[in-house]
């Protein structure tokens, strides 16, 4: 490989992330506690250097520190079939840019997509 990689090839997961991101964020923003939680999985977790916040928490914390900065999506991947995918985005949090890897899962063929787990990875 060169200097440079490629690319990557879009799978068709990018569309489905950008309108789940879109989605979330609206639920998020009009307020809707129940709206924005059902975003998550009850199982979902997210680690933040160590420091574990469940679905409860998460919900909770994002509704009374609303972050102005958007989610800037860096790529997706399906990862089991059709019904999982592995993204990645940026998000700027006060004077610090936070990369994280985030696991979206559908329950079924037809099903709602939601947030299983994330990691911040820098």
């Amino acid at each position: 490989m060169g200097l440079f990689a490629s690319a990557p090839v879009d799978d068709g997961s990018m569309e489905i992330v950008r309108d789940f991101i879109q989605n979330m964020e609206n639920d998020a923003q009009s307020s809707n506690k129940s709206a924005f939680a059902d975003c998550f999985m009850d199982t979902f977790n997210f680690n933040v250097r160590g420091r574990i916040f469940t679905k409860a928490l998460f919900v909770e914390s994002y509704l009374t520190k609303p972050n102005p900065e958007p989610l800037i999506l860096k790529s997706s991947i399906f990862t089991q079939g059709k019904n999982e995918i592995k993204f990645n985005v940026s998000h700027v949090v006060g004077p610090r840019t936070n990369i994280a890897d985030f696991y979206l899962l559908r329950e079924g063929e037809e099903g709602k997509w939601r947030l299983k787990s994330g990691i911040v990875i820098n």
